[in-house]
């Protein structure tokens, strides 16, 4: 086939009167461009659409309450100066493997397989580590996906709640013990984006804002609890999976 036969011919001026759209496979350019001549007569001419505007932001000037914390969380060595006067990685870590290490999950069946909404149910009530050990790798994969996502959505408002949701810790804490290795890339951005979350909401935490000086009373056991869980699944996120 020669270089000027492959090239495509030119297509205008279009032979013949426009033609509507069909299912049959277009012969050729021109065919092509009537049906788009025929497109263009029978448009209207305004299109309607809905516009989704967005939120105003907040003016210059005006100051929120979680100001001093939201910018010790956007400082760009505030995540590891959380985690710098943490003195039991090691411990934390070994202790970890070795409840891995004596997971076992016998002969059991793992067909079981939720999606990522599924899960997103689920993590309302406590987790129960005999159930779970029936799901494949692909379920445990989307577990964490959930958990992540929840994290997120959870960090911003603790300052303002105080209702810290421990269930999403023991959540967080089984999928990180039912993980396989090696991991898959998606797994290694979860798991990196679970840091994150939880450093975020051990920053944003009741029991950090009180100490930040907000008015929010004495930190309560469970706020206690939901500072230390968080830093302490940071941590194995980094010393065990290597995820930062």
């Amino acid at each position: 086939v020669g270089r000027d036969e492959m090239l495509q011919s030119r297509c205008l001026p279009i032979r013949g009167k426009p033609v509507p759209p069909s299912s049959e496979p277009l012969q050729d350019a021109n065919e092509y461009l009537r049906q788009v001549q025929w497109e263009r007569a029978h448009a209207p001419g305004v299109v309607t659409a809905e516009v989704f505007e967005r939120p105003a932001k907040r003016r210059r000037g005006e100051r929120s309450d979680n100001d001093s914390v939201v910018a010790k969380v956007r400082a760009a060595d505030g995540y590891n100066t959380l985690l710098s006067g943490v003195t039991w990685r090691a411990e934390a870590a070994a202790a970890f493997r070795q409840l891995r290490g004596q997971l076992v999950t016998g002969e059991r069946n793992r067909t079981q397989r939720f999606s990522h909404k599924k899960w997103r149910g689920c993590i309302r009530q406590p987790p129960y580590l005999d159930d779970l050990q029936i799901h494949d790798c692909v379920s445990f994969r989307r577990l964490l996906g959930a958990v992540v996502e929840a994290f997120e959505e959870t960090a911003c408002s603790l300052c303002s709640t105080g209702d810290p949701n421990l269930n999403l810790v023991e959540w967080s804490r089984t999928a990180l013990m039912l993980l396989e290795e090696p991991l898959v890339d998606s797994v290694q951005s979860d798991l990196q984006s679970l840091r994150r979350a939880c450093l975020k909401a051990a920053c944003l935490s009741p029991a950090q804002c009180s100490n930040e000086g907000q008015d929010l009373g004495v930190p309560n056991s469970r706020e206690v609890n939901w500072h230390a869980w968080t830093l302490w699944i940071a941590v194995i996120v980094e010393e065990v999976f290597g995820q930062r």
